[in-house]
């Protein structure tokens, strides 16, 4: 649930404007340049919200960040005192989850980011299509070898 003090709209906003919304300057600027050097490695369309105190329900977090994600069309992560939020419809749930927790075990936002984005690049750097391909592939001789393999020894009873 989306804590009432939360302004959603105002959030996306920012986010959409310099895909970064927090009340600090200097943290917005430090975290832009963070998303730039993401941007450069392959990870795009990442948009960032630092909340000045966490909501009182830790899950909360969360649910802004798929509010959010869902108002810009962005992968979005959340940083609040103590806990953070993840939302993406183009990394797994499981890509995010390690990604955050290897952010919290920086207390510098930044350097926490930073740690996130290089786990998000390490997921987007596997080249999945050739593997999927390589796979069917793999698969489709297999199956021919089997099948020529019955073929001959049904060959051989007759």
């Amino acid at each position: 649930m989306i804590p009432s003090e939360i302004d959603i709209a105002s959030l996306s906003a920012e986010v959409n404007e310099d895909g970064v919304a927090t009340t600090d300057p200097a943290l917005d600027s430090a975290i832009q340049k963070v998303l730039g050097d993401a941007s450069e490695s392959g990870v795009t369309n990442v948009g960032v919200v630092v909340l000045d105190t966490a909501p009182r329900i830790r899950a909360d977090t969360r649910d802004i960040a798929t509010a959010v994600a869902e108002e810009t069309g962005k992968t979005i992560v959340i940083r609040t005192p103590g806990g953070a939020g993840t939302h993406s419809m183009e990394y797994s749930r499981a890509e995010l989850e390690v990604a955050q927790s290897r952010m919290l075990k920086h207390p510098d936002y930044v350097t926490g980011f930073e740690t996130y984005v290089k786990n998000l690049e390490a997921h987007s750097n596997v080249p999945w299509n050739a593997l999927n391909v390589g796979a069917l592939v793999l698969v489709a001789a297999i199956i021919a070898v089997c099948a020529a393999a019955i073929r001959r020894q049904a060959h051989k009873v007759r």
